[in-house]
């Protein structure tokens, strides 16, 4: 049976690349965090982006009723980034790490699903919920670090980032839970995590 598919409006925001997107995707869960589903789908709009892959993201825990509710994670990305950006000047590499910034957009339309698996949209996101939408991150995808200090055999560059972040914040900011793809010639990062003595980005 072919995958049903959920519809966004277009997006509040503009993408990276100056357009604004909707997106289609399907009911299947592929991958999930510690707060959040994901799934697969397709960008749809006049940009460049258009007929790519993304990944559309739910909270787990309750529904995102607005799109202020997405605040804390666009802002977290978008520091994360500007941080790498400090990285790449200070500590020019051929691997810089980049971070996947995503846009907002609100459910237009849910496909109709009465299964009882918890793999699908069912008593997940309402019909008007907001979404977060990114770029899909092809490659073999890795945990690089946590939370809470821990880093894999292939971490070295979550440590040295991490408190690269603490040490150009004056211990203010710290990035962590750095996940994502090792590509040749990037990190290709999604939703990572910043410790803050202002707690700024605590969702």
């Amino acid at each position: 049976m072919a995958a049903r598919k959920n519809r966004t409006s277009y997006s509040l925001g503009a993408h990276e690349d100056g357009y604004r997107y909707w997106a289609d995707f399907n009911d299947s869960i592929f991958s999930e965090g510690e707060s959040r589903y994901a799934y697969k789908g397709t960008y749809h709009g006049d940009g460049p982006k258009s007929g790519a892959k993304c990944v559309v993201k739910v909270f787990k825990d309750g529904y995102a009723l607005t799109p202020s509710d997405w605040t804390a994670d666009v802002n977290t990305s978008k520091r994360a980034q500007q941080l790498a950006e400090d990285w790449h000047r200070y500590i020019p590499t051929n691997r810089p790490p980049q971070f996947k910034l995503p846009i907002i957009a609100q459910m237009d339309k849910r496909s109709i699903c009465f299964s009882s698996s918890s793999s699908v949209l069912k008593g997940i996101i309402r019909p008007k919920g907001y979404v977060s939408i990114e770029d899909f991150i092809d490659g073999h995808y890795q945990k690089f670090s946590s939370n809470y200090g821990w880093t894999t055999g292939a971490g070295q560059f979550a440590a040295a980032f991490s408190h690269f972040t603490w040490h150009i914040t004056n211990g203010r900011e710290l990035v962590c839970d750095l996940q994502g793809v090792k590509k040749d010639d990037l990190y290709d990062l999604t939703d990572p995590a910043i410790h803050s003595l202002n707690g700024r980005y605590d969702s």
